[in-house]
């Protein structure tokens, strides 16, 4: 391996893009969880709503982020790990990667963000 310094600044940028983004995702889950759907016939099966709170368990973990990177993105994965398999076992996989992949991504990557962030800062203690 080479012996390269880990750039304090990068870090930095990685880990605000990560939380900013990671508020912009838990807004839009707030908003979306207060707003009333027009277009609903009646109110959401029990499927729906495990569903939609996985969404709100994986947006609380990029939150939990902030103060403690890897147990916050961990959350966030876990979730959205469920959310692909059980609506993969009941929707059917087809449904899943036509609509549901998208949404988790917007997920996934501020939670991989923090996860190069936790690691790339015990790398930089290390080195000091």
């Amino acid at each position: 391996m080479s012996d390269s310094t880990v750039n304090p600044r990068a870090i930095k940028i990685l880990r605000w893009i990560a939380r900013i983004w990671g508020v912009i995702i838990a807004l839009v889950v707030v908003m979306i969880a207060v707003t009333p759907d027009p277009y609903a016939v009646g109110p959401p099966s029990g499927i729906e709503i495990f569903y939609l709170s996985l969404y709100a368990v994986a947006a609380f973990g990029l939150l939990v982020a902030w103060k403690w990177e890897l147990i916050g993105a961990i959350i966030s994965i876990v979730a959205m790990l469920a959310q692909a398999i059980s609506i993969s076992i009941g929707e059917g996989f087809a449904f899943y990667i036509k609509g549901i992949v998208l949404a988790e991504l917007v997920f996934f990557i501020p939670a991989i963000l923090f996860i190069v962030c936790w690691t790339l800062s015990r790398r930089q203690r290390g080195q000091a």
